[in-house]
């Protein structure tokens, strides 16, 4: 990294990341609900943030849009750069604007965190592995990276 981080920095998951963070719940629409009503504004914040202010961690949620924010981290940031982390939660849904409803139950919770960590999509026509990392045979070989890590 070329600059000084903010605030100084601490160690999440083994990561040194700025101190300051930028949390993203309100890139969202009104009752964090759906999509902003600038998006071009919102993922001008993400780039931002990273590139131009040296944050190196985000906070981020499934329930926020719901699943907006983490869609725009995306198309904002990736391919991610090695020194930033995203941190997402699961364990709510929304039924609605303002509505949030605890979901916690182990279960949903671990399929939340494979569905918010996915592999990336396979090339046409590569075959596509069958399971998740360390749930079973050795992965093969990818031509990109994963684009997040569920840290436990």
């Amino acid at each position: 990294m070329n600059h000084v981080l903010p605030a100084g920095t601490i160690t999440i998951a083994g990561k040194e990341v700025s101190r300051l963070g930028l949390g993203t719940m309100r890139l969202t629409g009104p009752g964090t609900w759906r999509h902003p009503l600038d998006r071009d504004t919102a993922l001008s914040v993400l780039r931002q943030a990273v590139h131009t202010h040296g944050i190196t961690h985000s906070d981020t949620a499934d329930a926020y849009g719901p699943h907006t924010v983490e869609h725009m981290m995306h198309e904002a940031l990736y391919p991610y750069p090695e020194h930033v982390l995203i941190a997402t939660k699961v364990g709510l849904l929304r039924p609605a604007p303002g509505q949030w409803v605890p979901h916690g139950n182990p279960r949903s919770r671990a399929q939340g965190v494979r569905w918010r960590c996915p592999l990336p999509r396979p090339r046409p026509g590569s075959p596509r592995p069958r399971e998740a990392p360390g749930e079973g045979r050795q992965r093969r070989e990818r031509s990109r990276p994963r684009p997040l890590r569920a840290v436990t």
